[in-house]
């Protein structure tokens, strides 16, 4: 067997980093670092409108920048969250209002389907 065959058809071994994650912590994992460049892009940009900052200074601008960006991101996130959580509990609430109006519907119809269908044998 090929050196390329072996190791596209091996296990997943307890040591290796990715083991037992699933795509949506890669993709929550790849957004965070995104989420983290750009405030440090944003953070460095903003620092450098302030030309009378020392290195020490701009660095502590800089780190409470991203700090506060990164915090308002958990927010918006956590809001996010939450209102799907939300909509969720609504859209299953409906749902059940639905299949219960529809059962009743069905019932309805099936009885008067059988009252009629008796007057129409009564009548022969």
């Amino acid at each position: 067997m090929s050196t390329e065959a072996s190791r596209t058809n091996r296990r997943p071994s307890e040591s290796d980093p990715h083991h037992g994650l699933d795509i949506t912590e890669i993709e929550s994992y790849l957004s965070r670092q995104a989420e983290i460049s750009q405030a440090q892009h944003f953070a460095e940009r903003f620092a450098d409108r302030m030309p009378w900052l020392t290195a020490s200074q701009r660095q502590d601008v800089i780190r409470h920048y991203i700090a506060d960006r990164l915090h308002l991101m958990d927010h918006i996130a956590s809001c996010y969250r939450q209102q799907h959580h939300l909509d969720a509990l609504r859209f299953r609430s409906q749902k059940m209002r639905l299949i219960a109006t529809l059962l009743g519907v069905i019932t309805v119809t099936a009885g008067s389907v059988a009252m009629l269908a008796e007057m129409l044998a009564a009548r022969h």
